[in-house]
Parts: structure tokens; sequence; C-alpha cells
């Protein structure tokens, strides 16, 4: 059994990832269903909502 540390989990996960979203994870994320864009569209406006007075000189993407 492999130890259960950070590196582990990311294995784990990137393969869950990768099985079940086909490497297309924001797709599946956000836009796969009603239900899930309405998660997003409700996120967006929240964090531009907080965000709005806030001037950014740089991003990180």
């Amino acid at each position: 059994m492999e130890k259960l540390n950070s590196n582990f989990i990311k294995k784990f996960y990137d393969k869950i990832v990768v099985d079940k979203y086909k490497s297309n994870y924001e797709y599946y994320m956000w836009f796969s269903n009603r239900f899930n864009w309405e998660r997003y569209k409700m996120n967006f406006h929240t964090i531009n909502f907080h965000l709005k007075n806030i001037e950014f000189k740089t991003r990180i993407e």
C-alpha cells in the first residue's frame, strides 16, 4: 500500500479527473448540465460582486 501523502493524493485525483472527464474538466465542471451552469453563474456573479472595486495589476491564469 502506498503511503498517504500529497503526492499520492495528487496522483489519485489526477487519475479520477482523467477517467471521469477525459481531460475536459472545466466543461464538465461548469457546463455539462443545467445545475452546473447555474452554479457557475452564481459563482461568477458572487466573485464579480466582491471584486468589482478592486483594481488588479496582474493576474494568474
